[in-house]
């Protein structure tokens, strides 16, 4: 299967924010990931980010 176009990447990316999926968001990652945050702020790797993202939803339950 050919890879995924940047806009398709983007759209899942999207799909598994909004279904609360850190699993599903670290997929699509690679192990050396690099979240850049609004102030500047870095975080890396992958397991790093999948943890990242299953806290960020536990603050927000109401927001899926």
């Amino acid at each position: 299967m050919p890879p995924s176009s940047p806009a398709q990447v983007a759209r899942e990316f999207i799909q598994n924010i909004n279904g609360h999926s850190p699993d599903a968001l670290a997929q699509s990652m690679t192990e050396d990931h690099c979240f850049v945050d609004s102030t500047g702020g870095r975080s890396q790797g992958k397991e790093k980010m999948r943890k990242g993202w299953a806290g960020y939803f536990s603050m927000f339950p109401t927001m899926k």
